[in-house]
């Protein structure tokens, strides 16, 4: 199941057509079939355990998730390189503030 965000990059929600989670909640997923809420793969209406099939959709968001986070954060970091190189001077993943890139020199 693909994941859909609300922005390319720096976004703040993700679903696919059985979960849906919002960076608020960072650790809860809304189980959209039951409107009920996952935490730590329990219920958190009942606090039960859920099912092993929904145990393992769960794992496979996270982890999709992780992936498409991962990616946003390399090609932000790819564009701010970009930029200081073009221009001299940009926002810097190294310093987190804007630099000319030579910060790693101090």
């Amino acid at each position: 199941m693909t994941i859909k965000t609300n922005y390319p990059r720096n976004f703040d929600k993700a679903e696919n057509e059985l979960f849906s989670w919002n960076e608020s909640f960072p650790g809860e997923l809304l189980h959209k079939p039951s409107n009920m809420v996952i935490y730590q793969m329990r219920w958190t209406k009942t606090g039960k355990m859920v099912d092993e099939e929904t145990r393992e959709a769960v794992k496979n968001f996270w982890e999709e998730l992780e992936v498409i986070q991962d990616a946003a954060k390399k090609a932000q970091a790819d564009e701010a390189e970009c930029y200081i190189e073009e221009y001299g001077f940009g926002w810097c993943e190294k310093c987190e503030s804007y630099c000319y890139g030579d910060c790693a020199a101090n």
